[in-house]
């Protein structure tokens, strides 16, 4: 599969606003994130004129503008992207499993799921099935949270695609490479097994 950009490039370039700007990302349709890497970028540029608080039809200062500039005018390359969509590269596979990665950084978090397939001749593939990305909040979050909440969104990932696929996984795995958010997840204690909810609750 190939993405078939419709990007037209404005001859006035001067007039560069934050609305302009949504509204150009939205003609960027990738519902599975195969190009999410490049769609989060756009997304980090919004989220910076949220935080300098810029109106919608204000013309972007200098530096925005000269950042958004340099990422639309490379659009045009998206159409030079090529990605398989025959998930399931092997015949007969006797064992599917779904491997989802998450990872995070100040400004955005994400995850990508990959089908691994393996054959009756112990051939193995693994290709990328879809992804997802998200924007870190305007406050300032601390990268471990925002590593917990790349783990979520796999989490919701996993959960949807084995609900949405008719097909049977022997295992589920998600992988990240935070060691405080993984600790945070393996020492969590559920509201039954924790004595001290009450403290902070209250009884009657």
């Amino acid at each position: 599969m190939k993405y078939i950009t419709l990007m037209r490039l404005f001859n006035d370039t001067n007039t560069w606003t934050k609305l302009r700007m949504v509204s150009e990302m939205a003609r960027l349709f990738d519902p599975l994130g195969l190009i999410g890497p490049v769609v989060v970028q756009a997304k980090i540029l919004v989220v910076e004129l949220w935080c300098e608080k810029i109106g919608w039809d204000t013309k972007l200062p200098d530096i925005h503008h000269k950042k958004w500039e340099g990422y639309y005018n490379h659009l045009i390359y998206v159409k030079e992207i090529r990605i398989n969509r025959r998930v399931l590269q092997v015949s007969e596979p006797t064992d599917l499993q779904l491997h989802i990665f998450c990872d995070a950084s100040e400004a955005a978090y994400g995850a990508c799921v990959y089908i691994k397939s393996k054959g009756r001749d112990n051939v193995i593939s693994c290709e990328l099935l879809c992804s997802r990305s998200r924007v870190a909040l305007l406050k300032v979050t601390a990268i471990p949270r925002l590593e917990l909440c790349a783990a979520l969104l796999a989490l919701r990932l996993s959960n949807k695609i084995t609900a949405a696929v008719p097909l049977t996984f022997s295992k589920r795995v998600i992988w990240s490479d935070s060691t405080i958010a993984l600790a945070w997840i393996k020492n969590h204690q559920g509201i039954n097994d924790n004595p001290a909810d009450h403290a902070n609750r209250g009884l009657n």
